[in-house]
């Protein structure tokens, strides 16, 4: 008898050598083929098994090699992870990346979102929450800019206003009337109010 060339085998009784399936290899004289680990795969008549590239995964006695899908990433063997939240990926990826200062995602995401005008993002929960009342933001803001002086917001505002005249910034979000006997020609801080009436004062 003789033995089997490198990527044939044959079984005692076996007339002649067959060439290993795909997924599977024999080096020189083998009986039998043996299965490709995952994270490897080949082809026909094999001699060895060949390491799949980077961000793409196999199963044990696979014939190639499927690359992850966006929002996942390989982790070197048979399967792909999902990208975990605050973080993406696009397809074939070996890891993922972080989501810029004010941006967003979930668990397994191809992409980031920005946060919209009025509200920030929070890392911690990775959603976009109002800005509080006295300050604003932009889109994609990662934090919320207080208001200038004698400038007021309600929560979640794009922007800061002045308050009417004859009015005058009673807290952080609104504005209120100057009382009878005083007037405002353009909003002024408390601190310009006496403390017991928060009069304005001209």
């Amino acid at each position: 008898c003789s033995g089997c060339a490198a990527g044939r085998a044959a079984a005692a009784g076996d007339v002649e050598c067959g060439a290993c399936a795909a997924g599977r290899y024999s080096e020189d004289a083998a009986a039998a083929c043996g299965e490709c680990d995952a994270g490897s795969f080949s082809l026909t008549s094999a001699t060895e098994c060949v390491a799949c590239a980077a961000g793409y995964i196999s199963d044990a006695g696979a014939e190639s090699c499927a690359q992850c899908d966006a929002g996942r990433y390989a982790n070197g063997g048979a399967s792909c992870d999902a990208c975990p939240a605050g973080s993406f990926s696009q397809g074939g990826a070996t890891a993922c990346v972080d989501c810029p200062d004010g941006s967003i995602s979930a668990e397994g995401s191809g992409a980031c979102s920005q946060c919209d005008v009025g509200t920030y993002a929070d890392a911690a929960t990775q959603s976009c929450l109002d800005c509080p009342a006295g300050t604003y933001s932009l889109t994609g803001a990662a934090s919320c800019v207080a208001c200038g002086a004698g400038l007021v917001s309600f929560a979640g505002a794009p922007v800061c206003t002045q308050c009417g005249s004859g009015r005058y910034v009673f807290d952080a979000g609104s504005c209120a009337d100057c009382p009878a006997g005083s007037s405002s020609s353009t909003c002024c801080r408390r601190s310009a109010c006496s403390s017991s009436s928060r009069s304005c004062f001209r």
